[in-house]
């Protein structure tokens, strides 16, 4: 994040109608961005000097008799506002709501630039195996873990209101997002993303879920992003919770056994469930003897598989 030449002057233009305050506009690293006054006077060089020596904004606030106010976006310092007043607490407040609405489309860039990379990673990871070369980079860049027990939750809208059919998961999308990062179950190390406009997956870091309260868990999340989002968005979502898998490979097969139940969901949900966990259809039950086979540790037979899910995640 940062203050564009344009932005500086629209700054300084608005703070010179509202104020007659000197107010000087400073980097991260304490170096001059703007300035309502053309010539910096020895004076503010002694403060940007001193600040610089200190790092510490309040301590040189309370040296001066100033007001040294910081500006952060999604916890990133993009500057300090240096006030040459100490009671300037509402001008404070006038100058982070102006530089917020700024600074407003480079976030939402941003937002859309991260939920497209999320989006190719989690695509990767559902499609055909790729090789730890192919998804390295995008791993690096959120900083997620290889070796992390994950479990795919996949996420589907039901076409059963007219609401649903103009709603799409997208780059723009923000409010299941924000269901995911604010829950109490929230893991930096949750991978998620969508994979088309109506199918989003979240594979879910189970490593500090009891493993006897696991499922119970997992539903219970999985559940709550279906509540929200119907409350939130009018949207009335699907959901099927695959098995845990430890390694990134194998998360194929997660999201295969949640497919499977998103494919089969009016079918296998007689019970009405808010969501499906594919724990409950490969313990032996009559209806599905074919679930037991597994022939290569996911639940789904090699020609059920081959047939319905090869190479396609929407």
């Amino acid at each position: 994040m940062y203050l564009s030449d344009l932005n500086l002057q629209f700054l300084i233009s608005n703070i010179q109608t509202v104020c007659n305050k000197t107010i000087l506009i400073a980097s991260p690293s304490w170096q001059v961005l703007s300035c309502t006054h053309t010539d910096v006077t020895s004076y503010t060089q002694d403060v940007l000097t001193y600040c610089i020596a200190t790092n510490d904004p309040d301590k040189a606030a309370q040296h001066f008799g100033i007001t040294i106010t910081p500006f952060y976006v999604e916890e990133t310092l993009v500057c300090y506002f240096l006030i040459f007043d100490k009671n300037s607490v509402q001008l404070s407040a006038y100058l982070k709501t102006l530089t917020s609405l700024l600074i407003a489309p480079q976030i939402s860039d941003r937002h859309s630039q991260m939920a497209n990379t999320r989006s190719i990673l989690v695509n990767q990871l559902s499609n055909i195996h790729q090789g730890i070369s192919e998804i390295e980079p995008i791993m690096k860049d959120f900083d997620y873990r290889y070796n992390c027990p994950r479990c795919a939750i996949l996420l589907e809208i039901a076409h059963q209101n007219k609401h649903a059919f103009s709603y799409k998961f997208d780059s723009s999308e923000t409010a299941i997002e924000s269901l995911i990062t604010s829950h109490s179950l929230y893991s930096k190390d949750d991978i998620f993303g969508f994979l088309s406009s109506e199918r989003y997956v979240i594979y879910k870091d189970t490593q500090n879920l009891c493993e006897s309260d696991r499922p119970d868990m997992l539903s219970g999340y999985a559940d709550s992003i279906v509540k929200d989002m119907k409350k939130q968005q009018g949207i009335l979502l699907h959901a099927g919770i695959g098995s845990t898998y430890e390694d990134l490979p194998n998360l194929r097969n997660s999201y295969l056994e949640a497919l499977f139940l998103i494919t089969n969901y009016d079918y296998l949900n007689a019970d009405a469930a808010l969501s499906l966990q594919i724990k409950n259809y490969i313990s032996g039950q009559p209806n599905f003897p074919w679930l037991l086979e597994q022939p290569f540790s996911c639940s789904i037979p090699t020609a059920f598989h081959s047939a319905t899910f090869t190479g396609n995640s929407y």
